[in-house]
């Protein structure tokens, strides 16, 4: 695993490559939930759930888990950085309400042919979902989060279970802190879904899979991605590249 002044200089060069946040043009509808989340329009012609910029820390876990999620082949939802422009919001007055803010924030690819309430365990047996949920145990294992399970479903048949909404995650939530990650135990599959779903260790060894093709570098490249503006300090990204790397080799072992 890098030293932290490897991971220094990976994740500022990392940095200087995120790609430019795409921009939202069109606001089409608040969602109501604790959040308040936006459904915005894009420049890529694709619609983003968009969180409001002020609250960085939960948009600092939901970027990096998002990317780590997609990367394990886990069943998330995309995610993008979404620049949110301040006419676009004076136009709304529900999207002022809402408490959204001008500039860079979190976006999660939205998925119309996705149940829009979060559920429970469900559709544990069907045979998508056994690899699903195996792969969402050990990336909540992974992330040292065992309290915010939600999860959402395909409408139609096969009723794939569908996880979003991560910025909860990490130890102390969106209050982490460098403190909090080093104080963490040793990483394991999430007991609460094994439990759920009834998982078996030949599904959790197979969903490893996914985790062994996360490299370094692709840890830094996601703990790279959250904007500067967020609040996000460089000390706090090599830790966090630090816990990540360290629980996926814990996970592994």
């Amino acid at each position: 695993m890098p030293t932290p002044a490897q991971w220094r200089v990976t994740i500022i060069e990392e940095s200087a490559m995120r790609p430019d946040p795409i921009r939202a043009h069109t606001f089409e509808k608040c969602f109501v939930s604790h959040s308040q989340p936006a459904l915005l329009i894009c420049s890529d012609n694709r619609r983003y759930v968009v969180k409001g910029a002020q609250k960085q820390r939960v948009l600092i876990n939901d970027q990096v888990m998002g990317l780590l999620g997609v990367a394990m082949n886990a069943p998330v939802a995309p995610v993008a950085l979404v620049d949110v422009p301040a006419e676009l919001i004076a136009l709304q007055s529900e999207f002022r309400a809402s408490g959204m803010i001008a500039g860079v924030s979190h976006g999660s690819l939205y998925r119309s042919d996705v149940s829009k309430n979060r559920e429970d365990f469900a559709h544990t047996m069907i045979p998508e979902n056994r690899v699903g949920f195996a792969r969402l145990a050990i990336m909540y294992g992974w992330a040292g989060v065992f309290t915010d399970h939600q999860f959402f479903y395909h409408d139609s048949d096969p009723r794939q279970v569908l996880s979003f909404d991560h910025g909860h995650f990490f130890p102390g939530g969106p209050n982490w802190t460098i403190a909090t990650l080093r104080g963490t135990g040793r990483a394991i599959p999430d007991n609460v879904i094994v439990s759920a779903c009834g998982t078996t260790a030949g599904e959790i060894e197979a969903a490893k899979l996914g985790l062994r093709a996360v490299s370094d570098l692709v840890i830094a490249r996601a703990v790279a991605a959250p904007h500067d503006h967020w609040g996000i300090l460089l000390d706090e990204r090599v830790e966090l590249a630090t816990f990540l790397a360290k629980r996926r080799d814990e996970l592994l072992a």
